[in-house]
C-alpha cells in the first residue's frame, strides 16, 4: 500500500485521500490549516487508507441505508483514530494526573489542535473535572477495611493498595 502524503493547496477541506490507478495512494492536506490541524487531518486520511479493503464489509451495518448518515458515521470513525492515535488515553490521562490539566498545555504537549484536545478531553470524561492541586496527587488514605492507598491519580483506575 504505497503512499504519498503531501502538504498542499486545497480548499473547503481538511484533507483528502485518494488512490490512482496504479494502486498508490495519495493525502494531501490543507496547507493553510495550522501544524495541530494537519496531523489530525493526516491521521484521519490515514484512516481511510487503511480501512479501503474492508470498506464494504466493515461499514456496510452503517447509516441504516441512509447514505448521508453511514458517510458522517464513517467520518467519525476516522476522527476517533485519528484522536487515538496522536492522543492516546493513557497518554493524555498520565499527563492529566501528572497536573497537566491546562488545554493549551496539552495541545502543545501531544501538538494537536486545541480544539481536538478540547474534544479528546470530554471524551475521556477529563474535562469537567476540577484541577487539583499536584500535592492531592500522592496522598495516603484509610479505607474501611483498614488498608491503606498510596496513590490517588483519578485516571479511572482502581487505586493500588499498599
Amino acid at each position: 500500500m504505497p503512499a504519498l502524503a503531501e502538504v498542499g493547496p486545497i480548499s473547503e477541506v481538511a484533507g483528502i485521500s485518494h488512490r490512482w490507478e496504479n494502486g498508490h495512494w495519495h493525502i494531501t492536506i490543507n496547507e493553510n490549516d495550522s501544524l495541530g490541524r494537519r496531523r489530525f487531518s493526516l491521521g484521519h486520511e490515514f484512516k481511510h487508507v487503511l480501512d479501503y479493503s474492508i470498506y464494504r464489509v466493515a461499514y456496510s451495518q452503517l447509516g441504516f441505508g441512509n447514505e448521508n448518515i453511514r458517510h458522517k458515521q464513517i467520518e467519525r470513525i476516522c476522527d476517533h483514530f485519528a484522536a487515538s492515535f496522536l492522543m492516546p488515553r493513557s497518554a493524555v490521562k498520565r499527563a492529566w494526573g501528572n497536573g497537566i490539566q491546562d488545554v493549551d498545555a496539552l495541545a502543545g504537549l501531544f501538538a494537536t489542535s486545541l480544539t481536538a484536545m478540547r474534544i479528546r478531553l470530554d471524551y475521556l470524561g477529563l474535562s469537567n473535572k476540577p484541577k487539583r492541586p499536584i500535592g492531592d496527587y500522592f496522598k495516603r488514605m484509610e479505607t474501611e477495611t483498614g488498608s491503606t492507598f498510596d496513590f490517588d491519580f483519578d485516571l479511572g483506575l482502581d487505586a493500588v493498595a499498599a
